[in-house]
């Protein structure tokens, strides 16, 4: 998959899925494929989202990177991802003139129901089809996608995993929360205490899980493996200022620091808390190691790696 960054990009005969996509849940995935079908009629599959703008203060459920290789697992050919600030001038007539006829060539555009465009945010859907007609391009606008009666959203994402109720979570975006980030140097007190842990630390702005202790699962070595996550302050040991994500995988023995380690977060174990001492933790690790492993073993791993 090819990822564009910048404005003007030039190309021909494209399909195009419109949206922001945070999380790619199952309601942009429908949106997606619609766009993925028609590259079987010859066209190019894009993907059109905009790059985090500053103004946007909604939790990321996800890092680009992980939302590219998802995207280019699907078969999405091209994703563009420019800077906001590059196009939120930009009118919905200069849109779709400009950018979706002139630059991209577009004979099909997808969107999903309450798809909004243009400087502020005026252009909607009915608008889209309005403009595109001028040009030819068929526009497919996808209703919403339901789970339980409600709409499939990620700000509903984002409340489930606030709450951490993960298979709630999971149940809407078609596959775990999962965070892939890089693995920092940490105090090695797990170490010490048998369960030794990778520590990463959730970027600013991002979505951060209800504190405690979850069954998971992370893609080490081409596989994926049961594993135990705390997301919390530490309060047994050193109590920290920020979150930061901790977790044992008992069947790997290894240096994973620098490396960017997918964690799959499958079930809420227990809250984080205090114990009186080490030992009284290193017991309860293991005990959560043992039920994150009868946990694992009721998932299947096939949605991204």
């Amino acid at each position: 998959m090819k990822v564009i960054r910048q404005v003007p990009f030039y190309t021909n005969h494209t399909a195009v899925a419109l949206g922001r996509f945070d999380g790619l849940h199952l309601g942009h995935q429908s949106v997606i494929g619609e766009a993925i079908r028609a590259s079987k009629e010859g066209l190019t599959s894009c993907v059109f989202t905009f790059s985090r703008g500053p103004t946007d203060t909604s939790p990321m459920l996800m890092t680009s990177a992980l939302t590219e290789q998802i995207l280019g697992k699907m078969g999405v050919d091209i994703l563009l991802a420019p800077p906001f600030d590059s196009m939120k001038d930009w009118s919905p007539e200069h849109f779709v003139s400009r950018f979706l006829h002139e630059q991209l060539g577009a004979k099909k555009v997808m969107c999903g129901f309450n798809y909004h465009f243009g400087a502020k945010a005026v252009g909607t859907p009915d608008h889209l089809r309005e403009l595109c007609a001028r040009y030819g391009i068929e526009v497919e606008v996808i209703g919403p996608i339901q789970e339980c009666g409600l709409p499939i959203s990620s700000t509903r994402i984002r409340r489930l995993v606030l709450q951490g109720d993960m298979p709630g979570a999971a149940r809407l975006l078609g596959r775990p929360l999962l965070i892939d980030l890089p693995v920092i140097e940490g105090k090695k007190v797990g170490r010490l205490m048998g369960t030794p842990t990778i520590n990463q630390r959730p970027p600013d702005r991002f979505v951060i899980p209800r504190r405690g202790v979850y069954a998971s699962c992370c893609y080490v070595g081409g596989k994926w493996l049961p594993s135990v996550t705390n997301c919390g302050l530490r309060p047994t040991i050193n109590s920290l200022e920020h979150p930061l994500l901790e977790t044992w995988i008992p069947d790997f023995s290894g240096d994973l620091y620098g490396l960017t380690i997918p964690v799959a977060l499958l079930e809420f174990l227990r809250p984080e808390k205090k114990f009186d001492d080490l030992d009284q933790l290193r017991d309860c690790i293991q005990q959560n190691g043992r039920d994150a492993a009868r946990i694992a073993r009721q998932w299947t791993f096939d949605f991204v790696f």
